[in-house]
């Protein structure tokens, strides 16, 4: 109700205005661009407090006394977005540690090594195993175990480099495929365990 009576202008972010201004009047003098009308598509509006959200727009136009106008129907989809966003998280993210899921990095290994094949480029798969995990479980419960592979998994998101992806394939193992030969970049497992997995 507080919109009646207002410009439409008000709800489009200061950044798309301009955009928005030059293609309707393209529109007005050219008769063309009417990809945009009759159909559905998502844009960012502004709310009253200046901030942008998700909304669902569709624009028509009749001609009314000789004259185009333009009528539109808008939607607040803000819940449906972050509806979706989080079924997508859950999707490829595994809900203990946060890395990616088996199933997303089945995608990405699979992509990475179609890749690799139809360039003849190098790639690396790297896979860890926790030794002796399962007397943590059974010594200090799986609480403690949980805490123990949440602080491995941050402790190797530190570690990977742009473009590499971290992903736990299930029970404790997690992967971590990369576009170069893992010769490139070796590690030094000594200083590593004694720096950085003695803070767990």
């Amino acid at each position: 109700e507080t919109l009646i009576g207002k410009n439409i202008m008000e709800l489009i972010p200061e950044s798309f205005r301009h955009a928005h201004l030059k293609g309707m009047q393209h529109r007005l003098e050219h008769k063309t661009g009417s990809e945009k009308l009759n159909r559905t598509m998502n844009i960012a509006g502004l709310s009253s407090d200046g901030k942008e959200f998700p909304l669902e727009l569709t624009i028509a136009e009749i001609y009314w006394k000789e004259k185009v106008h333009f009528f539109g129907i808008l939607r607040d989809i803000t819940e449906r977005v972050r509806t979706e966003e989080k079924l997508k998280k859950l999707a490829t993210t595994d809900e203990l540690t946060g890395a990616c899921n088996r199933r997303l990095f089945n995608d990405i290994l699979q992509n990475q090594l179609s890749r690799a094949q139809r360039h003849q480029e190098a790639m690396s798969l790297l896979m860890l195993d926790i030794d002796h995990f399962k007397k943590v479980n059974d010594r200090h419960g799986h609480a403690t175990g949980d805490q123990v592979l949440t602080g491995l998994v941050r402790l190797l998101q530190k570690q990977v480099r742009q473009g590499d992806v971290l992903a736990r394939w299930g029970g404790v193992r997690a992967g971590r495929p990369g576009r170069e030969d893992i010769q490139e970049e070796k590690l030094n497992d000594r200083q590593y365990r004694q720096h950085e997995l003695g803070t767990l």
